[in-house]
Parts: structure tokens; C-alpha cells; sequence
């Protein structure tokens, strides 16, 4: 099979199986990073009979990449987000070291601070609905509370950026989210940024230690 480049994208990528092929092309915005603003990345289906099934824009960012190791993590539970983060090889596709290094920040400073924002969050959720999209969504959160609470990210960029990671999964996988858990998130978001200082220091560092280590550390040394 003959594969078309399309000249308008920059270093094309191409994957073969033996049903189609998907041919990848990415460029970022001129002077932008692709952690703040997405790698515009286009992607076609291609049947061997040379029918186009499907072409969209999709956008990979730093947000994005540290939120689906961080749900794939939680799925796994035998490995890091860490260690699911830069074995994806959508990671190895952002090719500003910026966009890597905040990436791996954000999945650092959750896994460090989890304790905390699992707190934070249960403060904010009263009532926790099981659905498909459970982990994501928490994912997200986690990463969203992360920039409010710990990381110097505007709020405006915090809270835009990381529900723009929800949006934009459909996109990727085809399962779009409901508008519903879209405001959710927002919401959530929105009240942890109105009483940043109150969460920061509601809860001590220690939260993040496991509670069987916390517990010895407080009969050992009171």
C-alpha cells in the first residue's frame, strides 16, 4: 500500500497492522510549548482499500499524557505513574524537554502529595459516583489540585488547561465524556482555587506517608 504524506504537517509518523494504516503528523504553534499549548497532532485511519475512515485533530499535552498514567496507574496499582508515563509513547513524541519535564512533574507531585489532595477531594465530593470514566476523571483532579495547591500554574491555566483534558479524550479514544462530568470537574476545581490557602495547610504533609508508617512514627516519637 502507497501511503500519502500530507506536506501541511511536520514529521509525519506512520504505524502499520494488517487492517489499516494510521498515518501520525505533529507540529506545534511557532515560539509555543507544547506542554502549555498541546502537540496539534492529526490522525487518519486508512483502509488497505485506500477509503479514509476517519481524520481529526487531537491534541496531546503535558496534562494529558500525566493524567492517563496517572489513571492507568490506578488501574494497575503494581507499578508508578512514573514508571506509565515514560513508557508511553506518546511521552517520547513531545519533543521540547519542557513539555517532559512538566509531565513528569505533575505525576511526581501527585504521587508525593497524595495523601493530601485525596483529602482535599473528598472534602470537596460528598458523594463519590461509580461510572467508566471514574478514573479519569479523579486523575484529572488530582492533577488539577496538584497545580492549585502545590506547583506555581495560574489558576487560570490550572483550572482551563486540565478540564480541557477531559474534553479532548473523545478525541483520542472516541468515548467522549458527558457535559455533566465536565461541569463536575470544573466545579470541583473551581471551589478547591476560591480557598487555595485553607487546603493548603488543612492537611500535613505526613497525610502522604502510608498510614501504617504514620501510625508507627506517632507511637514511636508521640
Amino acid at each position: 500500500d502507497r501511503i500519502q504524506r500530507n506536506n501541511i504537517f511536520q514529521n509525519p509518523r506512520t504505524v502499520t497492522s494488517s487492517t489499516h494504516i494510521i498515518v501520525y503528523s505533529s507540529t506545534a504553534a511557532p515560539g509555543r510549548s507544547e506542554g502549555r499549548m498541546g502537540a496539534r497532532e492529526k490522525k487518519s485511519k486508512i483502509h488497505n482499500s485506500g477509503k479514509k475512515e476517519k481524520s481529526y485533530d487531537v491534541v496531546t499535552s503535558s496534562r494529558y499524557l500525566a493524567v492517563m498514567a496517572l489513571m492507568k496507574q490506578a488501574k494497575k496499582k503494581n507499578c508508578s505513574a512514573s514508571t506509565v508515563l515514560e513508557s508511553d509513547k506518546q511521552f517520547s513524541y513531545l519533543k521540547d524537554r519542557r513539555d517532559r519535564a512538566f509531565a513528569k512533574l505533575l505525576v511526581t507531585t501527585v504521587e508525593r502529595r497524595k495523601g493530601q489532595i485525596e483529602l482535599v477531594l473528598n472534602d470537596c465530593i460528598k458523594k463519590h459516583r461509580k461510572n467508566k470514566f471514574a478514573l479519569l476523571v479523579r486523575a484529572a483532579l488530582q492533577v488539577g489540585v496538584a497545580q492549585l495547591l502545590f506547583l506555581e500554574t495560574p489558576q487560570h491555566a490550572a483550572l482551563k488547561e486540565t478540564v480541557e483534558v477531559l474534553r479532548t479524550y473523545g478525541l483520542h479514544t472516541d468515548n467522549d465524556i458527558s457535559e455533566q462530568l465536565i461541569k463536575f470537574a470544573n466545579g470541583v476545581l473551581r471551589h478547591v482555587s476560591r480557598n487555595v490557602e485553607e487546603y493548603r495547610n488543612a492537611y500535613k504533609p505526613t497525610e502522604n506517608l502510608a498510614q501504617w508508617f504514620r501510625e508507627k512514627l506517632i507511637a514511636d516519637w508521640g
